[in-house]
C-alpha cells in the first residue's frame, strides 16, 4: 500500500507516493517522469509521512537517488 503526499512547495517533484512496508516510493516528477525506487529506509519514509521534512525534493535526493531506481514513464 502506498501513501501519497502531493508537493506544493517543489520545483522539481509533483508528488510522492510511498510504501514503508516494501521501502518504496514513486516519484512523478514536473517534467512527468516517473521513478520507482527501491530500497528505501523504512526509517526515513515514517519520518516523512510523519512530517520531519520540510522539502520533498531534498527528501528524493538523499534518500531515493541511486537506490535500484527504475523508469516507470
Amino acid at each position: 500500500m502506498f501513501v501519497t503526499l502531493e508537493s506544493t512547495n517543489s520545483s522539481a517533484i509533483d508528488s510522492l507516493s510511498v510504501s514503508p512496508l516494501n521501502n518504496q516510493a514513486i516519484v512523478t516528477y514536473k517534467s512527468g517522469s516517473k521513478y520507482l525506487y527501491n530500497n528505501v529506509s523504512f526509517e526515513s519514509l515514517l519520518d516523512l509521512i510523519c512530517g520531519e521534512f520540510d522539502s520533498l525534493g531534498k527528501f528524493v535526493n538523499a534518500y531515493c537517488k541511486g537506490n535500484n531506481e527504475l523508469r516507470l514513464a
